[in-house]
């Protein structure tokens, strides 16, 4: 898996990959990321990252802290609607310790504080008040739903 997020990094952010630094605590922008992860086509969310990829690390006295924010936040439908389940794992580059959560395409709408996210290259970007983006959310996510599809 090291390789894999050292290759991630080193292809900065993009459509599927966000980074963010993370020191000493979960930062609330990575919610709106994870929402348009959700809404989009998935993605990595990497913390202890700087935007231009220097890999910083999290405060070692932190690791618990951070992961029980991200944990209980997607998990507080006052945060993040509907909830989800999802890991964040660490692992150690260069002695410093990045964390990290993969994000799936999700089969709902998502909201974060009840706004829509979309995911548009390596930006999130709040749909809620546009109104045919939102419908092509439905669109997908109705056809995710195998009760609403016919079966030859």
């Amino acid at each position: 898996m090291i390789e894999q997020i050292k290759k991630l990094i080193a292809g900065g952010e993009n459509q599927h990959v966000e980074f963010k630094k993370a020191k000493n605590d979960f930062p609330n922008d990575a919610f709106e990321t994870i929402c348009a992860f959700l809404n989009t086509e998935g993605g990595m969310l990497i913390l202890g990252v700087e935007d231009d990829g220097t890999i910083k690390g999290v405060n070692p006295d932190s690791i618990d802290n951070i992961k029980t924010k991200f944990i209980t936040s997607i998990n507080n439908q006052q945060i993040l609607s509907p909830t989800i389940y999802l890991d964040i794992n660490e692992v150690k580059i260069d002695n410093k310790t990045i964390l990290y959560a993969r994000i799936p395409n999700g089969s709902d709408i998502y909201r974060y504080k009840g706004k829509i996210f979309k995911r548009n290259f390596a930006s999130d970007v709040d749909i809620t008040s546009i109104k045919d983006e939102v419908t092509r959310l439905y669109l997908k996510a109705d056809n995710t739903y195998s009760e609403n599809q016919i079966i030859p």
